[in-house]
């Protein structure tokens, strides 16, 4: 770790957050975005920190002043259909970056750079800060592999040794980690980083564009939001629906994988389970829920889960689902999530139990006040203060 006193002082801490791929306004791309664009909203933080997204090119609603891409938006689009296209943007973008980083930065990393990305902006002396999305290989490997167990499915490749020596490689060469969930945390730790270079830091939601409005109906509604896969543990989750028996709603909004559609599709026909595509109208779909459900075997910090706290939701999250946001009988229930009967019996509890809803929905209302992203980048900042400038 750099010490300060070898570091050139700025008037101005300059932070670089890099996602060098392709990003619309939306999952690991908009973590860059809202943190940067709470700093842009504090006129105090502005006064302290200048903030720069990375990112190979964007949609029209992240385009920000702040934005930096590697090629114009439609040449980008076009180069974005091929595989070399994408890893050119990837290569053209760190480039750009090495070329702008100077001696006292720091610099976030998200997916994307490669070992040797990391090495040459180490060695312009900046503060390299990695901001892991998922947990780390092998803890990450074990969940896939009891998540596949638990769906009765067969474990796809996993990551060859390469692999792990890439991941291994790049957060050698951070200073610091940032841990979005004591899951990522540990699996970090388990990879070799020391527990002081491991800092708690969650992700959050954004009030001013996620406002739902709440419209109940006569039986209750339980929203799945994600992708739905073996890894998020939708196989589970619609076994345990059926036992559960519930007058009510599983609403799944989102992509389904086609190994999940292919080898779970009589449990998908059931009549009380209905299948939306992913929409950007989350406040709409999140208005017509009366519980959130997301019972995964592997995450970081899942987004949704916030969103749920934000539209006062309670909920029915397995560990790496709730991480440090939801806690166990005071947001929502946690189960692990391979337990069909437990799964089956918070479900039930929830439809059944009006007032327990009730209580788990007002203290998820609260603790979302924590979590908007305005508070969050005051706390990443704070967490960073040692590694910044002065």
């Amino acid at each position: 770790m750099t010490p300060h006193g070898e570091r050139s002082v700025a008037a101005i801490a300059r932070i670089h957050s890099v996602f060098p791929m392709p990003a619309a306004r939306s999952g690991i791309a908009s973590i860059l975005l809202e943190f940067c664009d709470a700093v842009d909203r504090d006129a105090g933080l502005r006064r302290r920190f200048a903030c720069t997204a990375w990112m190979s090119m964007a949609n029209r609603e992240a385009m920000r002043r702040y934005l930096r891409g590697a090629v114009p938006l439609p040449l980008a689009r076009l180069l974005v259909r091929g595989r070399l296209g994408m890893e050119w943007m990837t290569r053209w973008t760190m480039r750009r970056l090495r070329a702008e980083a100077r001696a006292g930065d720091v610099v976030v990393l998200y997916p994307g750079p490669s070992p040797a990305d990391v090495a040459a902006l180490r060695r312009k002396g900046v503060t390299i800060v990695h901001d892991p999305v998922n947990a780390a290989f092998p803890r990450g490997r074990r969940m896939l592999e009891r998540a596949y167990a638990a769906a009765g499915s067969p474990m796809p490749s996993g990551p060859d040794t390469a692999a792990i020596a890439h991941e291994r490689a790049k957060v050698a060469a951070a200073d610091v980690v940032l841990a979005c969930s004591p899951h990522v945390a540990d699996s970090y730790a388990e990879l070799g980083v020391p527990r002081e270079r491991i800092l708690p830091s969650s992700y959050g939601y954004n009030p001013h564009t996620f406002q739902p409005v709440r419209r109940t109906g006569a039986r209750p509604t339980f929203l799945f939001a994600g992708t739905g896969s073996v890894r998020k543990g939708l196989p589970v989750l619609l076994a345990a629906w059926a036992r559960a028996g519930i007058d009510g709603r599983l609403l799944v909004v989102g992509r389904v994988d086609a190994e999940v559609a292919e080898r779970h599709a009589e449990r998908m026909r059931q009549s009380t389970v209905e299948f939306r595509p992913h929409t950007s109208d989350l406040a709409g779909v999140y208005g017509e829920a009366d519980a959130f459900v997301l019972t995964s075997f592997e995450e970081g910090s899942p987004l949704v889960s916030y969103l749920a706290l934000a539209a006062g939701l309670p909920c029915v999250l397995s560990p790496a689902s709730a991480g440090w946001v939801v806690r166990d009988g005071v947001e929502g229930l946690v189960v692990e999530p391979d337990d069909v009967d437990g799964i089956a019996r918070a479900l039930r509890a929830l439809a059944d139990d009006a007032a327990l809803r009730g209580r788990l929905a007002g203290a998820a209302a609260r603790r979302s006040a924590d979590y908007t992203w305005d508070r969050v980048a005051q706390q990443r900042l704070a967490a960073l203060a040692p590694f910044l400038p002065r």
